[in-house]
């Protein structure tokens, strides 16, 4: 019996922190492999810690402009670009980056030094844009709530034509929360999400204030992140908006099999929206 305190300590910390970052180093797959044209590169954070990138290029001779993406709490930027990489051939340039601790990015991830990263890629994802291009942030999940905090704080925010949350929450208390509600065994220890959780550097308290045109996609159906966690950032926003609410769709899945024709819809979205 001694051993179940120290079980559940475990289960938690592990629980906890494994819903924030859970990196790996494993190459996946290559823009290259799809004769993709991308440019492998680096970029520093804030604090100088190197962070690792991808740059999947479009061949149009006139660019649309670029989106820069932030996935997900798992693996890398090579088994999350799939995602997005398809609008390289709808004229748009594509720059996913990973966290630090993440894939070849330097350093050990933790809120407060990702929103460091999270800057840096903001900054350097605006240098590329050119006169007349548009400039869309992309977030999926954990890269929701890092992605909103960070354009609060970023000083060309205005300059940003689109944000999009794709299955995404707020509050890393909230999502750690629910996670323990859903395991009988701990539901009576879901206060402890309080405390094992910081949402200083977490996007709840600032989404009224977010002020850039946004679209919200979560799934009904959404096994990961509930839906309510989408519905709750929708509700809460006061810049322009809209949300695409879908079914029988999984977690971070918009534009793969069954809603594959999303892809056309997000393409007519975004010329009337983004601009």
């Amino acid at each position: 019996m001694k051993f179940i305190p120290l079980l559940i300590l475990v289960f938690l910390l592990s629980g906890c922190s494994g819903l924030l970052y859970y990196p790996d180093q494993i190459i996946y797959s290559t823009p290259k492999q799809f004769k993709l044209d991308y440019e492998d590169l680096y970029f520093k954070s804030l604090d100088g810690t190197k962070l690792h990138a991808w740059h999947l290029k479009t061949k149009a001779k006139k660019r649309k402009g670029v989106v820069l993406f932030f996935h997900g709490n798992a693996q890398n930027l090579s088994s999350h670009y799939l995602s997005l990489a398809w609008m390289v051939n709808k004229d748009y340039d594509l720059l996913i980056f990973d966290y630090r601790g993440y894939g070849k990015s330097e350093g050990e991830p933790a809120p407060e030094s990702v929103h460091l990263d999270a800057l840096s890629a903001l900054d350097y994802a605006h240098s590329m844009i050119k006169s007349n291009e548009r400039f869309i942030v992309y977030a999926q999940s954990l890269g929701g709530v890092i992605s909103l905090r960070a354009m609060m704080d970023f000083k060309k925010r205005a300059d940003i034509d689109l944000a999009v949350f794709d299955s995404t929450f707020s509050s890393y208390e909230e999502i750690a929360r629910d996670r323990l509600s859903s395991v009988w065994l701990f539901w009576p220890l879901q206060p402890l999400a309080y405390v094992l959780m910081d949402d200083e550097y977490a996007s709840a308290k600032w989404i009224s204030k977010f002020d850039r045109p946004t679209l919200v996609i979560h799934s009904e159906d959404d096994p990961v992140v509930p839906y309510r966690f989408g519905k709750e950032i929708y509700e809460k926003l006061e810049a322009p908006k809209d949300m695409w609410s879908l079914k029988e769709v999984g977690h971070i899945s918009t534009f793969h099999g069954k809603t594959y024709s999303y892809r056309k819809k997000f393409l007519e979205y975004i010329n009337k929206k983004a601009h």
